[in-house]
């Protein structure tokens, strides 16, 4: 590789070379290729079964290309475990939220800090006393419960929240185990349209923190507020990348945009 070339890698943290993934004969993705900017909020916009959430499955670990690349700044981790992907600091939210109903709400959160040490969860959940031991992760999940609404909750099990609480905790654990990307799949899915424009400012301060976040998100005005570039996929195939305005103008996605 060039010096040249060396420097241009160097401006990215997340890279896809030619991946595809099939169903039963059904291509879900096809020779997907990209590059995502490091300190940079992606947005992966595109009609159902596009083929949006397979890549971010793959990307992720928790589902296996049938061909093709992934790598992580230089390292290829096409064909390692989700755990080890998440290790390196690649962290993975999904369209449902996912969190533990019969544990506490500050419980839930904690398990960003077992994650990011490598602890054990029996370790993090044998109470104040274990959890002194990680202090500083302590004090970042009571900021982050208060950043997004939570605080009140800390005690409630997580199982009584709403869907829009429970995506709220599941991104606060995610950013409690401080990825270096953070893929999102429809984020602002069942939150409080009140609390939207704060977790969009929450992803631009993140973002010029030095995280990536590549996000799955239907709604074009939050893609739009948010999102430094877009990359739109129909059929399992990328289309399109660029702003939202110029990926909506491409000839190519106004052929497959219809009704979207």
């Amino acid at each position: 590789m060039t010096a040249a070339a060396q420097l241009a890698a160097a401006d990215f943290v997340l890279r896809t070379e030619d991946v595809h993934r099939s169903f039963g004969g059904l291509a879900a993705v096809k020779g997907v290729s990209l590059a995502i900017k490091r300190s940079s909020v992606t947005g992966i916009i595109g009609p159902n079964g596009a083929g949006k959430t397979t890549l971010l499955n793959i990307i992720a670990g928790a589902d296996r290309a049938d061909a093709g690349h992934v790598y992580l700044e230089e390292l290829e981790i096409t064909p390692l475990p989700p755990h080890r992907i998440a290790r390196l600091g690649v962290i993975r939210t999904f369209q449902r939220a996912g969190v533990f109903p019969t544990l506490s709400t500050m419980e839930n959160v904690l398990l960003g800090v077992v994650e990011r040490r490598d602890e054990t969860v029996t370790v993090a959940l044998q109470g104040p006393r274990a959890w002194r031991r990680a202090e500083s992760g302590v004090m970042r999940a009571w900021e982050l419960l208060e950043q997004f609404g939570l605080a009140s909750l800390a005690n409630d099990r997580a199982g009584t929240l709403s869907g829009g609480q429970k995506r709220l905790l599941e991104l606060a654990r995610a950013v409690l185990m401080e990825p270096k990307v953070m893929l999102l799949d429809e984020p602002m899915a069942g939150v409080s349209p009140s609390l939207v424009p704060a977790l969009l400012e929450y992803l631009r301060t993140m973002s010029a923190g030095g995280m990536t976040v590549v996000m799955i998100e239907h709604d074009l005005a939050v893609v739009e507020d948010v999102c430094d570039s877009v990359v739109f996929m129909a059929r399992g195939e990328v289309m399109a990348t660029g702003t939202v305005s110029e990926v909506l103008r491409s000839p190519s996605v106004q052929a497959v945009a219809h009704g979207f």
